[in-house]
């Protein structure tokens, strides 16, 4: 599912009254006069120009960008970080990820402003991705809002997408940035709409939460109204709201262009739980990529700040300062017990850490760090079995190893406690029989499986007293056991892979293709098919049915036999009859370069195409029941094979080869033969004989 889509207003829209004409024009007065501060602000000071010059350049390379943002942006659940390795990223990109499960899994939206799309997020996006959130996803509401939309309307249509995004990536709440009106049409949601039940941190970036002088220039549509400092909307908002869940973190600027007054920026409600930051260094538009920014929305959304940031991290760094020129003499001597104090044992392990430079405000500073890290609710997580391992999305089970037979610890439905102590039996069984004299393995000696490999026969010992510990298997002429066939192989010794003589592709093992030892017959009537032939592209393989025996001369004369089974088919995939013009249940002719023959289409998803390397190889299953004779009869599949023999014991060749496969029945009569011929002329395969 697609959660992406455009916010369109939908239902009742509301019109906000039209101030009297003496408060416009105070209000379009109050709006020149924040113009001459800002510019006196922004062009006064060098931090301004940079700030302006920031501004503009952005604002370039958003306008050339902005045409790829009216695209819809694909939802990729797992995120470009599901099963994804962390040790080649450095700390500062992987810290969420390591340190923060559950704000790595929580999915990001990303709401954008008045007239844009989602490629003002281009630079936020990558950098929360790089941060590990799994699931980022910016939404397009439509330009039109502007002139025709509702601020209520898109908070309804963005509840819709929150609903979708939670549906489709499993997770019960979500973050939120919203950047501009899209911040304020986020905080209706949560505010006025229950979204504080999905959205746990709601991030705005210079959105006009109490309004701003500048809408009273825009064209006096709905949302422009809506937008002016006093409106109903705004009053809106300033109602009680008890028990709001969601957390929010208002980010505006002095140097905000768009927000007349800059301070109607803040978020000021004594029913939420808000943080406000100011800046003075950005505009409007470079709020989503300013590098402070940016560290502000991935330290709100992590929940977690970085670990040089933490209260107790930095504890310790005074700590540190204190005692680092103490000497170890120093210490013993203001504390002697600290020698069996600062140890630990378990398990026959004593550790001892006294002789380092650690004291007992050390200790108590190193927990503080571990308990504001979340080290006690990850250690939980990981005895409950879930996903702590989140670079290749899977629990630490290795505290499953150490459980006692009588737990249990369930992941997916499994309870793996059962199927470590299986493994822990037969490793102890393996053990037992090891120490207990026994053979063991799969194979079974031929004496008593008792007999060490040093025991010598006595002299004049016979049957299975005549055998040495080193004779185990009589079926070998030396009585041993064999990794290869060092005699009596015609293609020995060393087991290795050939492809069959008739293959549609390359040995990928070695450069012999097929077995050099084979038994060919070179006669008119055994052609071979040349191997990987563009003629004869597919494999076909034979097998057998329930319903008939071996060749099918004892079956097909068996009325309800051969009701069961009544014609003879070839099984293809819905691929290759897509890629032939073969239509179920109807004719198609199989051809190689012994003759031609026609069976009925079976189209299965049970016949799949095979992926060899870069090549896809369509197989064609053939039952091998069918003759002349019988109730049901039907053309030969074995007809379709060429005879080639093993080398050691003659066996035919005849699972695996390969053809053609077209639409319709095949030819009759001297047609066949011309038929059959004029593939062999394609195929570069000499004349044959009869068909």
């Amino acid at each position: 599912m697609d959660v992406t889509g455009v916010m369109s207003p939908t239902g009742a829209t509301t019109v906000e009254p039209v101030p009297p004409p003496a408060g416009t024009v105070a209000s379009l007065a109050a709006a020149a006069w924040g113009g001459v501060s800002y510019a006196a602000r922004t062009i006064g000071v060098p931090r301004g120009l940079r700030g302006l010059a920031v501004e503009v350049a952005w604002t370039a390379v958003h306008l050339t960008v902005y045409p790829w943002g009216l695209l819809d942006e694909a939802l990729r659940p797992g995120g470009v970080h599901a099963h994804h390795r962390t040790d080649h990223l450095p700390p500062g990109e992987r810290s969420l990820l390591v340190s923060d499960l559950d704000g790595a899994g929580t999915p990001v939206l990303l709401v954008h402003g008045i007239v844009d799309n989602r490629s003002i997020f281009v630079h936020l996006a990558r950098v929360l991705r790089r941060r590990g959130h799994g699931t980022v996803q910016a939404v397009n509401y439509s330009p039109m809002t502007a002139l025709t939309g509702d601020i209520r309307a898109a908070a309804r249509d963005l509840g819709q997408h929150v609903e979708r995004l939670c549906a489709v990536s499993g997770a019960n709440r979500v973050h939120v940035v919203g950047h501009s009106l899209g911040g304020l049409i986020a905080r209706y949601y949560v505010q006025r709409l229950g979204g504080d039940a999905r959205v746990d941190t709601l991030v705005t970036l210079g959105s006009p939460h109490q309004g701003s002088l500048i809408a009273h220039l825009l064209p006096p549509t709905v949302v422009p109204r809506q937008l002016q400092p006093g409106s109903e909307l705004l009053r809106e908002l300033t109602e009680p709201a008890s028990g709001c869940r969601t957390r929010f973190l208002a980010v505006w600027s002095r140097m905000d262009q768009l927000i007349v007054p800059q301070r109607n920026g803040r978020l000021e409600h004594p029913d939420l739980q808000v943080t406000n930051v100011s800046l003075d260094h950005v505009g409007h538009m470079a709020m989503t990529i300013d590098p402070k920014v940016v560290h502000l929305v991935t330290c709100a959304l992590a929940r977690t700040r970085p670990l040089r940031e933490r209260a107790a991290w930095r504890a310790l760094e005074r700590h540190h300062a204190e005692i680092a020129g103490r000497h170890l003499r120093d210490l013993f001597a203001a504390d002697p017990e600290r020698g069996e104090r600062l140890t630990a044992e378990a398990a026959g392990i004593h550790l001892d850490y006294s002789k380092n430079r650690v004291t007992d405000e050390t200790v108590r500073l190193l927990l503080a760090l571990a308990e504001e890290s979340g080290l006690p609710e990850r250690r939980e997580m990981m005895f409950r079995g879930e996903r702590i391992n989140v670079s290749e999305d899977r629990p630490a089970l290795h505290v499953a190893l150490r459980m006692p037979r009588e737990q249990t610890l369930v992941v997916d439905g499994v309870d793996v406690v059962a199927e470590v102590h299986q493994v822990l039996d037969r490793m102890s069984a393996f053990a037992d029989a090891v120490r207990s004299g026994r053979w063991t393995g799969h194979d079974v000696p031929d004496f008593e499986a008792t007999k060490p490999p040093s025991f010598v026969p006595e002299q004049g010992a016979t049957a299975e007293d005549a055998l040495s510990g080193t004779d185990a298997f009589i079926m070998q002429a030396d009585g041993k056991a064999w990794l290869y066939a060092p005699a009596g192989l015609a293609d020995g010794p060393m087991p290795t892979h050939y492809e069959p003589v008739e293959s549609p592709v390359a040995n990928l093992l070695h450069d012999q293709q097929d077995n050099p030892a084979l038994e060919r017959i070179d006669r008119a009537w055994n052609r071979i098919n040349p191997s990987q032939s563009e003629v004869y592209p597919y494999a076909f393989i034979t097998y057998r049915l329930t319903e008939h025996h071996t060749a099918g001369g004892m079956s097909r004369t068996l009325p309800y036999l051969a009701e069961l089974q009544p014609e003879f088919f070839c099984e293809v995939s819905p691929a290759l009859a897509q890629e032939r013009g073969l239509e179920h249940l109807g004719w198609a002719t199989l051809i190689s370069a012994r003759t031609a023959i026609e069976a009925r289409v079976l189209v299965t998803e049970r016949m799949k195409p095979l992926r060899i390397g870069d090549q896809t190889v369509h197989q064609i299953g053939l039952p091998y029941h069918w003759g002349a004779n019988g109730v049901t009869t039907g053309d030969p599949a074995n007809d379709l094979l060429g005879v080639v023999m093993d080398p050691n014991v003659h066996i035919q060749e005849s699972k695996v080869a390969t053809c053609d496969i077209q639409p319709g029945r095949r030819p009759r009569g001297p047609a066949l033969l011309e038929f059959v011929e004029q593939y062999r002329r394609k195929a570069g395969v000499e004349p044959g004989g009869n068909v």
